[in-house]
């Protein structure tokens, strides 16, 4: 019975250890015209994604633990492309696009 017990903390140990995710949260901000990105596709894999709110924030849960090439793109702004890594629960990553190229002078 003992030996079922260790096995069975052992077992639930190194699960833990394999699942673990991470909440990334941010704002995307347009420089140029100095406000919050509305509709962005912020993208980590194929299978991770969402879009920012009105005031230009998001929320991706459940990522798991690794290196990601972040993708953000949206109308009327440049895509970003960026490497992060997800190593702790929870991350704060603000984006900053450079702008449209047809914003008129």
């Amino acid at each position: 019975m003992n030996i079922k017990i260790i096995f069975f903390i052992l077992l639930t140990i190194s699960f833990k250890g394999y699942c673990q995710t991470s909440t990334v949260s941010g704002l995307i901000m347009d420089d140029i015209l100095k406000s919050p990105v509305v509709g962005a596709k912020i993208v980590f894999a194929k299978d991770f994604w969402t879009r920012s709110d009105i005031d230009g924030k998001f929320i991706l849960a459940n990522i798991p633990y690794g290196n990601y090439e972040v993708i953000i793109v949206s109308d009327n702004n440049d895509s970003i492309r960026e490497n992060i890594k997800i190593d702790r629960p929870e991350i704060n990553k603000d984006f900053i696009t450079s702008g449209s190229q047809d914003v008129a002078e």
